[in-house]
C-alpha cells in the first residue's frame, strides 16, 4: 500500500534523498514502513517499525535522601502510550563495593 500525503504525513525529497515526516504521531500511525528503491540497476527495500516503545527512564530524585530511614525514588519517562507498568529493579550493594553509597543526615545535625 502506498502511503498518501496528508498534514500530519508530508514526503520530501531533496536530490536522492527522500523522507517521509509524520507530524502529531498517533496509535493509527504505528506499525511497519518500508522504503523501496528502484532504478536501471535493480531494486532494494528496507524496513522500519514505529513504534510507542517509551524512551529510557530518567532518574531524576537526590543523590542524598533527606531523611534517614528513608528514600523517595523519583523518575521521569516520555512516551505516546500510557505506561500499564513501571518495574524498579534493584540490588544491595556490599560494604566493600567501591560505588559511592547514599549519605543520611544524622538526626543530631540535618546539616550533614
Amino acid at each position: 500500500m502506498q502511503l498518501d500525503t496528508t498534514e500530519q504525513r508530508i514526503m520530501e525529497s531533496r536530490g536522492s534523498r527522500h523522507t517521509l515526516v509524520i507530524r502529531k504521531v498517533t496509535s493509527d500511525d504505528l506499525g511497519n514502513y518500508t522504503c523501496v528503491a528502484d532504478n536501471q540497476l535493480g531494486k532494494t527495500r528496507k524496513r522500519i517499525e514505529l513504534t510507542a516503545k517509551p524512551h529510557p527512564v530518567k532518574f531524576v530524585s537526590p543523590l542524598v535522601s533527606q531523611w534517614k530511614e528513608n528514600y523517595n525514588i523519583s523518575w521521569q519517562v516520555e512516551s505516546l502510550s500510557p505506561i500499564q507498568e513501571y518495574k524498579l529493579l534493584y540490588r544491595k550493594l556490599p560494604e566493600s563495593d567501591s560505588q559511592p553509597q547514599p549519605r543520611f543526615p544524622s538526626r543530631a545535625n540535618p546539616s550533614d
